[in-house]
């Protein structure tokens, strides 16, 4: 695996406040007066939830809302706050979890944004034409919400000596870092690691072995300041 040094690391996910982006700084974002931080992004926000409570491949998140919406990846159920996941890069079951509060609630208050404007959420991630979105929706929708808005030091990538933005910060990863966190910064049992992993559809040794690996000397220097 590669595993990439701490100034590398740093030089890639510096944030305007001049911190760097951890799963738990992204969480925490999620806490107390949330909704008053996130009022004129919600859509952005509500992706963001996405990769900063829960593991999986941006494609994943590609479903219908509701089961009456199912997409050829799966479905929300909003009745039960589950995913409902029928394929995937590694997987042929359909695997079934139920997304985090965080998550859950800014679904909610997605739909209920949309209500007010006269229109539906047909799908998790939806263009502006209501028509299932794509991994670039997603990417495109953070990069201008987050990572490259100034409104938003905590995310902002730090500009670089000659002014350009750092190292494009994609899902991908916040996937790693999502990894990373569960493993060396909750240290979650063994067992519950094997559930979240079976979620994600990530093999247990790739994870230990790769993904996990390649930003922890970050997360570890984070977590020790």
């Amino acid at each position: 695996y590669k595993e990439w040094s701490l100034e590398e690391c740093i030089a890639k996910f510096q944030c305007g406040d001049g911190t760097v982006l951890t799963i738990r700084k992204l969480q925490s974002m999620f806490e107390d007066d949330w909704f008053k931080m996130f009022r004129k992004q919600i859509k952005g926000a509500m992706f963001l939830s996405f990769f900063a409570h829960h593991g999986n491949r941006p494609e994943d998140w590609l479903v219908g809302y509701g089961v009456e919406n199912t997409t050829s990846k799966g479905y929300y159920d909003p009745s039960t706050s589950t995913m409902h996941l029928h394929t995937g890069k590694s997987h042929k079951e359909t695997r079934v979890f139920k997304a985090h509060s965080v998550v859950k609630n800014l679904i909610y208050v997605q739909t209920e944004k949309l209500a007010s404007q006269g229109k539906v959420l047909n799908y998790l991630v939806q263009n502006d034409k209501g028509e299932c979105g794509n991994t670039k929706t997603i990417r495109d929708r953070l990069q201008r919400s987050f990572f490259n808005n100034e409104e938003f030091k905590e995310l902002c990538m730090k500009p670089v000596k000659d002014g350009t933005k750092n190292s494009f910060v994609g899902p991908n990863d916040l996937r790693h870092l999502f990894e990373t966190h569960i493993r060396y910064v909750l240290k979650l049992p063994k067992a519950e690691r094997h559930t979240i992993m079976q979620h994600i559809s990530h093999s247990k040794a790739v994870s230990a072995k790769r993904y996990a690996q390649t930003y922890r000397p970050m997360v570890e220097w984070a977590e020790s300041q």
